[in-house]
Protein backbone atom coordinates (compact mmCIF):
# COMPACT_ATOMS: atom_id res chain seq x y z
CA UNK A 1 0.00 0.00 0.00
CA UNK A 2 1.36 3.41 -0.78
CA UNK A 3 1.72 5.74 2.14
CA UNK A 4 0.82 8.77 0.74
CA UNK A 5 -2.67 7.71 -0.92
CA UNK A 6 -5.65 7.07 1.06
CA UNK A 7 -7.13 3.31 -0.26
CA UNK A 8 -10.87 3.66 -1.24
CA UNK A 9 -12.74 1.79 2.01
CA UNK A 10 -16.06 0.13 2.10
CA UNK A 11 -17.85 -2.86 4.06
CA UNK A 12 -19.39 -5.85 3.32
CA UNK A 13 -20.60 -8.72 5.39
CA UNK A 14 -18.70 -12.36 5.37
CA UNK A 15 -19.00 -14.63 2.64
CA UNK A 16 -18.50 -18.55 2.88
CA UNK A 17 -15.00 -17.71 1.28
CA UNK A 18 -13.88 -15.43 3.88
CA UNK A 19 -14.20 -17.56 6.56
CA UNK A 20 -10.82 -19.19 6.35
CA UNK A 21 -9.21 -15.97 5.91
CA UNK A 22 -10.92 -14.57 9.03
CA UNK A 23 -10.78 -17.38 11.45
CA UNK A 24 -6.70 -16.81 10.51
CA UNK A 25 -7.06 -13.35 11.67
CA UNK A 26 -8.50 -14.12 14.44
CA UNK A 27 -6.07 -16.55 15.49
CA UNK A 28 -3.06 -14.22 14.49
CA UNK A 29 -4.92 -11.77 16.29
CA UNK A 30 -5.57 -13.44 19.65
CA UNK A 31 -1.48 -14.99 19.06
CA UNK A 32 0.33 -11.61 18.59
CA UNK A 33 -2.09 -9.11 21.00
CA UNK A 34 0.83 -8.22 23.43
CA UNK A 35 -2.46 -7.05 26.15
CA UNK A 36 -3.08 -10.72 27.32
CA UNK A 37 -1.34 -13.46 28.84
CA UNK A 38 -1.08 -17.03 27.75
CA UNK A 39 -3.94 -18.63 29.84
CA UNK A 40 -6.58 -15.89 28.26
CA UNK A 41 -4.95 -16.62 24.82
CA UNK A 42 -6.03 -20.41 25.21
CA UNK A 43 -9.17 -20.14 26.47
CA UNK A 44 -9.78 -17.23 23.99
CA UNK A 45 -9.01 -19.80 20.66
CA UNK A 46 -11.19 -22.57 22.29
CA UNK A 47 -14.14 -20.73 22.82
CA UNK A 48 -13.71 -18.57 19.94
CA UNK A 49 -12.91 -21.68 17.67
CA UNK A 50 -13.43 -22.37 13.81
CA UNK A 51 -17.17 -23.71 14.98
CA UNK A 52 -18.12 -20.74 16.67
CA UNK A 53 -17.13 -18.90 13.62
CA UNK A 54 -19.27 -20.86 11.42
CA UNK A 55 -22.05 -20.46 14.08
CA UNK A 56 -21.90 -16.81 14.18
CA UNK A 57 -22.12 -16.95 9.98
CA UNK A 58 -24.82 -18.99 10.06
CA UNK A 59 -27.01 -16.77 12.12
CA UNK A 60 -25.68 -13.57 10.43
CA UNK A 61 -22.94 -12.91 8.11
CA UNK A 62 -22.46 -9.12 9.09
CA UNK A 63 -21.50 -10.51 12.52
CA UNK A 64 -18.21 -11.54 10.63
CA UNK A 65 -18.07 -7.87 9.80
CA UNK A 66 -15.33 -7.23 6.75
CA UNK A 67 -13.45 -3.99 5.93
CA UNK A 68 -11.91 -3.63 2.55
CA UNK A 69 -9.31 -1.02 0.93
CA UNK A 70 -9.36 -0.98 -2.38
CA UNK A 71 -11.31 -3.98 -2.60
CA UNK A 72 -9.04 -5.83 -0.33
CA UNK A 73 -9.74 -7.48 2.64
CA UNK A 74 -7.63 -4.91 5.34
CA UNK A 75 -10.01 -5.76 8.43
CA UNK A 76 -12.22 -8.05 10.48
CA UNK A 77 -14.72 -7.70 13.28
CA UNK A 78 -15.89 -10.82 15.02
CA UNK A 79 -19.72 -9.84 17.35
CA UNK A 80 -22.38 -11.40 18.66
CA UNK A 81 -25.98 -11.37 20.47
CA UNK A 82 -25.30 -12.20 24.33
CA UNK A 83 -28.86 -10.96 26.38
CA UNK A 84 -29.90 -8.46 24.48
CA UNK A 85 -26.73 -6.78 24.17
CA UNK A 86 -24.41 -7.04 21.38
CA UNK A 87 -20.74 -8.30 22.06
CA UNK A 88 -17.95 -6.92 20.14
CA UNK A 89 -15.57 -9.99 20.52
CA UNK A 90 -12.61 -8.80 18.66
CA UNK A 91 -11.84 -6.26 15.63
CA UNK A 92 -8.46 -7.12 13.56
CA UNK A 93 -6.47 -5.04 11.26
CA UNK A 94 -3.60 -6.43 8.76
CA UNK A 95 -0.53 -4.80 8.92
CA UNK A 96 -0.52 -3.48 5.98
CA UNK A 97 -3.57 -1.33 6.79
CA UNK A 98 -2.81 -0.55 10.32
CA UNK A 99 -2.03 3.28 9.60
CA UNK A 100 -4.76 3.35 6.76
CA UNK A 101 -7.78 4.58 8.89
CA UNK A 102 -9.67 1.20 7.85
CA UNK A 103 -9.95 0.73 11.88
CA UNK A 104 -12.04 3.66 12.26
CA UNK A 105 -14.08 3.78 9.03
CA UNK A 106 -14.85 -0.04 10.09
CA UNK A 107 -15.58 0.74 13.69
CA UNK A 108 -18.60 3.23 12.82
CA UNK A 109 -19.59 1.31 10.22
CA UNK A 110 -20.33 -1.39 12.29
CA UNK A 111 -22.10 0.28 14.76
CA UNK A 112 -23.96 2.20 11.80
CA UNK A 113 -25.19 -1.20 10.96
CA UNK A 114 -26.39 -2.65 14.24
CA UNK A 115 -27.97 -0.13 15.94
CA UNK A 116 -31.41 -1.10 13.78
CA UNK A 117 -33.62 -1.82 16.73
CA UNK A 118 -32.15 -4.64 18.31
CA UNK A 119 -30.06 -4.28 20.85
CA UNK A 120 -29.69 -2.34 23.91
CA UNK A 121 -26.22 -1.65 23.44
CA UNK A 122 -23.06 -2.67 22.36
CA UNK A 123 -20.42 -3.67 24.75
CA UNK A 124 -16.71 -4.52 24.10
CA UNK A 125 -13.75 -5.28 26.82
CA UNK A 126 -10.22 -3.78 26.03
CA UNK A 127 -6.70 -4.06 28.33
CA UNK A 128 -6.07 -0.53 30.48
CA UNK A 129 -3.03 -0.88 28.42
CA UNK A 130 -4.18 -0.98 24.96
CA UNK A 131 -4.02 2.98 24.65
CA UNK A 132 -5.02 2.82 20.93
CA UNK A 133 -7.77 0.61 21.72
CA UNK A 134 -9.04 2.75 24.29
CA UNK A 135 -8.77 5.88 22.79
CA UNK A 136 -10.70 4.87 19.48
CA UNK A 137 -13.71 3.34 21.35
CA UNK A 138 -13.36 6.93 23.30
CA UNK A 139 -13.00 8.83 19.97
CA UNK A 140 -16.16 6.83 18.95
CA UNK A 141 -18.61 7.50 21.20
CA UNK A 142 -17.92 4.61 23.53
CA UNK A 143 -18.27 5.13 27.19
CA UNK A 144 -16.01 3.90 29.65
CA UNK A 145 -18.78 1.98 32.30
CA UNK A 146 -16.21 0.04 34.26
CA UNK A 147 -12.93 -0.47 35.44
CA UNK A 148 -12.69 -4.30 36.17
CA UNK A 149 -10.11 -6.14 38.63
CA UNK A 150 -9.23 -8.98 38.40
CA UNK A 151 -11.74 -10.08 35.99
CA UNK A 152 -10.09 -12.27 33.38
CA UNK A 153 -7.33 -14.75 34.57
CA UNK A 154 -6.12 -12.25 37.35
CA UNK A 155 -5.95 -9.40 34.80
CA UNK A 156 -7.69 -5.82 34.90
CA UNK A 157 -10.06 -5.37 31.96
CA UNK A 158 -12.09 -1.92 30.62
CA UNK A 159 -15.66 -2.48 29.89
CA UNK A 160 -16.92 -0.22 27.33
CA UNK A 161 -20.49 0.67 26.07
CA UNK A 162 -21.68 2.11 23.19
CA UNK A 163 -25.85 2.60 23.29
CA UNK A 164 -28.09 1.88 21.25
CA UNK A 165 -31.72 2.53 20.56
CA UNK A 166 -33.85 -1.08 21.45
CA UNK A 167 -37.29 -0.83 19.47
CA UNK A 168 -38.01 -4.63 18.15
CA UNK A 169 -39.76 -6.72 20.76
CA UNK A 170 -37.71 -9.62 21.75
CA UNK A 171 -34.63 -10.40 21.93
CA UNK A 172 -32.36 -11.73 19.30
CA UNK A 173 -30.09 -14.89 20.47
CA UNK A 174 -27.31 -16.95 18.90
CA UNK A 175 -28.23 -20.18 18.37
CA UNK A 176 -25.87 -23.30 18.08
CA UNK A 177 -26.89 -25.81 16.23
CA UNK A 178 -26.53 -29.89 17.02
CA UNK A 179 -24.80 -32.39 15.08
CA UNK A 180 -27.27 -33.04 12.80
CA UNK A 181 -27.04 -29.29 12.19
CA UNK A 182 -23.48 -29.15 11.63
CA UNK A 183 -23.43 -31.75 9.46
CA UNK A 184 -26.18 -30.33 7.23
CA UNK A 185 -24.35 -26.90 7.14
CA UNK A 186 -21.46 -28.84 5.94
CA UNK A 187 -23.32 -29.79 3.21
CA UNK A 188 -24.30 -26.52 2.17
CA UNK A 189 -21.35 -25.27 2.13
CA UNK A 190 -19.66 -27.81 -0.12
CA UNK A 191 -22.52 -27.65 -2.52
CA UNK A 192 -22.46 -24.30 -2.83
CA UNK A 193 -18.66 -23.53 -3.52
Amino acid sequence: MDDNARPNFSVRASTAGDLDWAYERLVEAIDTSPYYNDSFKAWEKARLNRKFVDDLFAHDPWHIFIGEADGERASVQFSGPDCGVLFLYWSYVSFPYRNSGIAQFSLRRWAEHFDRGDFHKAVTFTRPDNRAANILMKRFGWQLVAELQQHIFGENYLMFDLPFEKVNPGYVTLEQPGRLGRVARRIKALTAR
